[in-house]
């Protein structure tokens, strides 16, 4: 003999994929809003959820990165930008985020190497290109460093930062003029 039982079954209810991917997203983006803010802890918190709820973005990966480099975790950020490359090896933005790494770590053949493969894919980034001519001009090659302000300034003719490194670059080669 059985007696009845009344009982509560609660409901669950579980996102879809699609549902989880636009979470993800919108998490990614708060991240970045957050760096911009200069809440880099916080930033790299919610850049850390939003990798983990979509691994396959590599716009969310790029953030992260972003987030990592600014809590100085370079290691780690340059980690994440290898998974960002595994996803998608034609972004640009990929390869001039590890250079702006190896950089911050005095790793100038890396960051010319990383900035070369951005170029070959976005062969106009003026920032880019002037990276360049800043590598050559803390290696002491001048006659590059000019080449490569020259190439900027032919892209952004008011770029300032060029025109003053320019000028920098000639001063050192002596050409005061």
């Amino acid at each position: 003999k059985t007696q009845e039982a009344k009982a509560l079954v609660p409901y669950y209810y579980l996102p879809s994929k699609k549902n989880l991917e636009k979470e993800s997203l919108i998490i990614g983006s708060n991240a970045y809003q957050l760096l911009y803010f200069g809440e880099i802890e916080k930033s790299l918190n919610l850049a850390k959820l939003a990798v983990k709820i979509n691994k396959s973005n590599e716009k969310l990966w790029l953030i992260l990165s972003e987030a990592q480099t600014a809590n100085k975790y370079y290691k780690e950020a340059l980690f994440s930008l290898k998974k960002a490359e595994k996803l998608n090896d034609k972004e640009s933005e990929i390869y001039f985020a590890q250079s702006n790494i190896y950089l911050k770590q005095s790793k100038l053949k890396e960051a010319k190497n990383a900035l070369e493969r951005g170029l070959k894919i976005e062969p106009n980034n003026h920032k880019a290109i002037f990276q360049l001519g800043n590598i050559f001009l803390m290696k002491k090659d001048h006659k590059s460093a000019v080449k490569f302000y020259n190439e900027t300034i032919k892209i952004k003719p008011k770029f300032w930062p060029a025109i003053n490194n320019l000028a920098l670059a000639y001063f050192e080669q002596g050409k005061i003029n």
